[in-house]
């Protein structure tokens, strides 16, 4: 003899699986777009300011200074300021300086400096350039 199979109500033990899935997906959509905000907004704010610059040079004049020479991309009549350093032949700092840059011509400005150092210099970099604010 076989016993006759119980059916269940429709609609009422059906597998769950499925709509835990795409409730998986959608708050897995939701977190990426979060993280994404976020982050875009956390690198605006630590760029917002910086000038681009790149280093063209630099000539080791003496054991006390350095003549160096690099480009700023500033605004037409924007200002700004860069930050130089110098470092021994032993890696240590042996000159820091804040110069200031502009204003500027709307292409790339060519600036140079004469960086004072506590030692003779092996390396020098522009280390930052930032725009600040019209006096």
């Amino acid at each position: 003899m076989s016993t006759p199979q119980r059916r269940r109500p429709a609609g009422r033990y059906d597998d769950g699986r499925r709509s835990s899935r795409i409730g998986v997906i959608a708050a897995a959509l939701v977190v990426g777009l979060v993280v994404s905000f976020g982050a875009t907004k956390l690198y605006q704010r630590r760029t917002a300011g910086t000038v681009p610059f790149e280093l063209r040079g630099y000539a080791v004049s003496s054991a006390s200074a350095v003549k160096v020479s690099w480009e700023v991309s500033l605004a037409r009549g924007a200002r700004g300021e860069c930050q130089l350093k110098a470092r021994g032949r032993a890696g240590q700092q042996v000159g820091l300086a804040v110069v200031p840059v502009g204003p500027g011509t709307g292409k790339a400005l060519q600036v140079e400096h004469v960086l004072t150092t506590t030692e003779r210099a092996s390396a020098v970099e522009v280390r930052a350039c930032r725009s600040v604010p019209a006096p």
